[in-house]
């Protein structure tokens, strides 16, 4: 939704900006034809072309922006109505088989990977995944990638190579300033890794930086229920019970519905009932 807000005010900006540099052009030839300055009229004619031509596109890739972000969430919400079936993975492959740019295709791979690994099926995940030429990603791109990749071996309990992508995910992270949203992807694998190691501790802190870090609805619920369950197995049943509480009011996924009736279940069992 903010990258949405923010690509919106962006194109209002460059509307206003682009009529505005218009009037004032056109103002200007006006006041040059009355004075006989063709050159002038005529060159103020090109800018203002030019500032309609610019304003067009924008809009343009704004409107075809939109239109694949609405398709997306309509996916999105027909898994969080019918589950993992056949038929949302068929749809997520269909996108990932028509993305033409290397971006969109890493985009799209991710989405799918990630979904078949909230659901379990970690073959899928690493097939999807392996779809993307890491010698054509950029530094942001490959610390996305190794995330991803430590969360699958993370989720599918193989310490041995979770390990190994935990130390190779790091050198990544110290070669490189990354964003926020970069950084929270990396922290919640992290998470998990340290969830399988058993070191709880610091499996609560990378929980809390990705929730900190992270602009994404999803991300955040995740690492919340993580650090509930964390926070549960390091034996503060109290406050397992608070960020349990907390983070449910933004469980959608059917992973997550999953994983919060597990949550409750322990600590249920933690307290005796």
């Amino acid at each position: 939704m903010k990258k949405i807000t923010a690509i919106l005010k962006s194109e209002i900006i460059i509307a206003a900006v682009s009529w505005l540099l218009s009037f004032i052009v056109m103002t200007v030839c006006w006041v040059a034809r009355i004075k006989g300055s063709y050159l002038n009229y005529y060159t103020g004619i090109m800018i203002t072309a030019f500032a309609a031509i610019f304003f067009t596109l924008n809009a343009i890739y704004a409107v075809v922006w939109l239109i694949k972000n609405t398709k997306k969430k309509r996916l999105l919400n027909y898994r969080d109505e019918n589950g993992y079936s056949d038929e949302y993975f068929e749809a997520l492959q269909d996108r990932l088989n028509t993305s033409a740019k290397f971006s969109a295709v890493f985009k799209n791979a991710l989405l799918l990977c990630g979904e078949y690994a909230d659901a379990s099926r970690f073959d899928k995940a690493l097939e999807a995944i392996r779809i993307i030429d890491g010698d054509r990603c950029n530094t942001s791109q490959k610390s996305r990638l190794a995330s991803e990749y430590l969360k699958i071996y993370s989720l599918m309990k193989d310490e041995e190579k979770a390990k190994s992508l935990y130390i190779v995910l790091n050198e990544i992270l110290f070669s490189a300033k990354l964003r926020d949203d970069v950084l929270a992807y990396a922290e919640y694998s992290k998470l998990l890794y340290f969830y399988l190691a058993n070191d709880y501790e610091q499996a609560i802190k990378s929980a809390s930086l990705t929730i900190k870090m992270s602009d994404s609805k999803k991300l955040k619920t995740d690492a919340g229920l993580m650090l509930a369950l964390s926070s549960l197995k390091s034996g503060d049943k109290e406050v397992a019970k608070r960020y349990a509480g907390k983070f449910s009011k933004y469980i959608s996924t059917p992973a997550q519905k999953e994983n919060l009736l597990s949550l409750m279940t322990a600590i249920e069992r933690a307290y005796g009932i």
